[in-house]
């Protein structure tokens, strides 16, 4: 950037730098955008167009136009005319954008663009979308708590089942986008505290976790119960902090204080698997946070304050 003159840098604050599929180098500053013409070796300010501020990042639409962040909402610029529009935050609209304060740009392999704000992010495919579910007092058809402790999606049926609250199950149908509400109950009527986590097994059962016990869901009728894969009463169920079921059909538990157990597929038994023999750490080991399969069928663990 040169002081005066009219054409160049804008500035020497640089905070993107995009190629587009023409092979047109974009840079955006904090005082506009310019296009560097390869072959005369210089840059072509757009201040002359309307573009200037803050220009925090770039992206293009896969069609003519120029996605731009700023810090006054996202810029459309149409290179064909020259046009430029802007899509800003509508306060009353939650489908709107976040915020006009536009952080970071990223299109994803589908063409969608992924906005970033300083509230915030949203899909933007020809305008945004990004509908928020929450609780609305009086409402049925909404959530039934907003504190959320898990989601698992049923992909052949389009559902999303929903631990919401202490002891409630939300069912949503992508299809029909209506909620149904369940509340898990014990054998005896008992409710849990609160819900850790869940887990949609690949018969279709849902497993929930609690701080009173694991509980099963019938997701056909929806009715539950307190539920254990062994007859064994000593086996402690009561607050599995994560679960996992493998391509191999076993489910692995991570229960809080009790460290890893496992219900093995084939032999149809339950038990302890021991993670560490250090018993200067045994506390580490014991809690686990997170159980993960990668395509190579290893499971990693996360402990809590223990690495992984």
């Amino acid at each position: 950037h040169i002081l005066g003159q009219g054409n160049g840098l804008p500035s020497n604050f640089i905070e993107d730098i995009y190629e587009d599929r023409f092979g047109n180098l974009w840079v955006t500053t904090n005082n506009g955008l310019a296009r560097y013409q390869r072959s005369e070796n210089i840059f072509e300010n757009y201040n002359k167009y309307g573009i200037s501020g803050l220009i925090s990042s770039i992206t293009d639409d896969g069609d003519r136009s120029l996605l731009l962040g700023s810090d006054n909402g996202l810029i459309q610029y149409d290179r064909s005319n020259q046009h430029i529009s802007r899509i800003k935050n509508i306060p009353e609209n939650d489908r709107s954008l976040p915020s006009n304060d536009v952080r970071c740009l990223y299109k994803d392999r589908s063409g969608a663009i992924w906005t970033g704000t300083s509230k915030g992010i949203c899909k933007i495919n020809d305008e945004p979308d990004f509908p928020i579910y929450r609780n609305i007092p009086g409402d049925n058809n909404s959530l039934k708590y907003n504190n959320l402790s898990f989601i698992q999606a049923d992909t052949t049926g389009n559902i999303l089942w929903i631990g919401s609250g202490k002891s409630d199950i939300d069912r949503y149908d992508l299809n029909t986008q209506t909620f149904s509400h369940f509340q898990l109950r014990g054998n005896e009527g008992q409710l849990p505290s609160y819900i850790n986590t869940g887990l949609l097994t690949q018969d279709k059962m849902l497993l929930v976790g609690t701080d009173t016990g694991l509980f099963k869901l019938d997701t056909k009728t929806g009715i539950s119960e307190f539920f254990n894969f062994s007859s064994e009463k000593n086996i402690p169920l009561e607050n599995i902090y994560t679960m996992l079921e493998t391509n191999q059909g076993d489910i692995w538990f991570g229960i809080l204080d009790k460290g890893l157990y496992r219900f093995d597929n084939k032999t149809g038994k339950f038990g302890h698997i021991p993670v560490s023999e250090n018993n200067d750490k045994k506390d580490i080991f014991t809690n686990i946070k997170v159980l993960f399969e990668d395509s190579q069928n290893k499971i990693w663990m996360v402990f809590y304050q223990g690495g992984v």
